[in-house]
């Protein structure tokens, strides 16, 4: 009887555990047990409902379904249909701005805009395109900014990548790799030459009907926040008729591999499985990696991961700017990585009898700029000091200056890695020693192959799909996509 056990109860480990008990999975377990170390599951996507119907999330809080629809089929199947609320294409959403020498900067880019400066861009919009077609090819790996500034000009990469990677992995687009991070950009200058292009690659799709049944959406969430997602998958996982056992407050202290099989050692002892899917944070998971694999585990420790503290924010007032949010370029304000309004695009989930005179907003700080926010805040994290910063930064930025009626503050440690350049290189070294030495292990989670839900996801149902009785192998050059956090 082949049994599996998942490290991690997050949204990857809850989807391993889903897709490894799933029909047509070649080597599909007669018995799951997934092992969590907190007293919770559903990992970064937490959300919080008041009893007045205000929901507050402090991890993802979208999801979006172009590029990748699994996310949005595995809600369906879990009978989330009713509720799921959407964003359309066309609506407030497709506002988004940067906030740059103390203002807020539409950006608005569009045919019509080709022989116009869009600030904070410097040129006007042709001479970047113009760059793209002259610039030669690069090496096999760089910095996301050294690409963006190759191809398309510094301010480009100081005042659109820069930010924008601020808002998707908190870190610097000096450091990150633009294989790993941006691998649509990346692919289409090894293949093309350019990467200016309407024709991209089409992404893996579930069938022709789901794509049609969201053709028009922008982005979506579920009323009670982005982890009723997870809820469902526990809900569902802990039917009496499912083959699985589910284990909070159980970290595991040991793994060690022996006779083809994999022993979980636990503080209530051991378990012997077919096969360990791991969807815990890499570095965590070379702590309990055995001796015998250092080199492994030293692979492994070599993706850091940022922190970022989330601060959710309520106000009796309509949000004076209509649309997605805004993000901060480093030389702006370092620690202050961007602003989400909430209430512009999902109202659904403001307070009941809202009518619009409610806003809610979230504010993003820290990430690779963590330092340099616990020097702001006098080395302490006092979740009042943080509000007092927060509420700041709704004030300057978008000029509210009414008393916020709630204030939510969160520190998420360690929750976004950081693909850096030689990310790639990296996950090949790490996947070629996992199928040489012939380990049933499978690597998930945001560590490894994308950030967003969409991905761990994704990667999740790849790795239960390739258990074909071969030593699993994840191969480093799937393109991924990165999505709304």
């Amino acid at each position: 009887m082949a049994r599996a056990v998942v490290l991690g109860g997050g949204i990857s480990g809850l989807s391993s555990a889903f897709y490894a008990l799933q029909e047509g999975v070649p080597a599909k377990f007669a018995k799951v047990t997934l092992l969590e170390a907190s007293e919770r599951f559903g990992g970064w996507l937490h959300s919080n409902k008041y009893k007045d119907g205000t929901v507050f999330d402090y991890g993802p809080r979208s999801f979006r379904p172009q590029g990748n629809l699994n996310t949005i089929d595995l809600a369906l199947k879990l009978g989330l249909r009713d509720d799921i609320i959407i964003a359309k294409k066309g609506d407030i959403l497709d506002n988004r701005y940067i906030y740059s020498d103390m203002t807020l900067h539409e950006l608005n880019i569009g045919v019509n805009k080709l022989f116009k400066v869009i600030p904070p861009m410097k040129k006007r919009l042709i001479s970047y395109i113009l760059q793209d077609i002259r610039a030669a090819k690069g090496k096999e790996d760089e910095s996301v900014h050294s690409f963006v500034s190759r191809r398309y000009g510094t301010d480009a990469a100081d005042f659109l990548a820069n930010p924008m990677l601020r808002g998707i992995y908190a870190g610097d687009v000096k450091k990150l790799s633009i294989r790993s991070t941006l691998s649509i950009l990346y692919e289409m200058e090894q293949r093309k030459g350019r990467t200016l292009t309407t024709k991209y690659p089409k992404s893996p799709s579930v069938h022709k009907a789901l794509e049609d049944y969201v053709k028009d959406w922008s982005i979506w969430s579920l009323r009670a926040g982005c982890q009723q997602l997870s809820d469902a998958l526990v809900e569902y996982l802990s039917r009496p008729d499912m083959p699985t056992e589910l284990h909070q407050n159980t970290p595991c202290r040991k793994l060690t591999f022996k006779d083809g099989a994999a022993v979980v050692t636990t503080d209530e002892g051991e378990t012997t499985a077919d096969h360990v899917f791991s969807s815990i944070y890499s570095g965590d998971l070379a702590k309990i990696l055995p001796d015998e694999h250092g080199e492994l585990a030293e692979e492994l420790r070599g993706i850091p991961a940022v922190s970022v503290i989330v601060v959710n924010l309520e106000y009796p007032v309509e949000s004076p700017v209509k649309g997605f949010g805004h993000l901060l370029p480093s030389s702006e304000d370092g620690p202050v990585l961007g602003v989400v309004y909430n209430s512009c695009v999902f109202p659904e989930q403001d307070r009941h009898k809202a009518n619009g005179k409610i806003s809610r907003f979230t504010v993003m700080l820290g990430g690779e700029w963590y330092d340099d926010l616990l020097e702001r805040l006098d080395g302490s994290l006092n979740p009042n000091g943080i509000a007092r910063l927060a509420i700041d930064v709704i004030s300057d930025q978008l000029n509210i200056t009414e008393k916020p009626l709630k204030v939510d503050v969160i520190i998420q440690n360690d929750c976004i890695p950081q693909y850096l350049v030689g990310h790639g290189e990296r996950l090949e070294r790490i996947f070629k020693y996992i199928k040489d030495k012939k380990l049933p292990l499978s690597l998930v989670g945001s560590s490894y192959k994308g950030v967003s839900v969409n991905d761990c996801i994704y990667n999740s149902k790849l790795a239960a799909e390739r258990l074909t009785g071969l030593p699993p192998y994840i191969a480093p050059d799937i393109p991924q996509k990165h999505f709304v956090r």
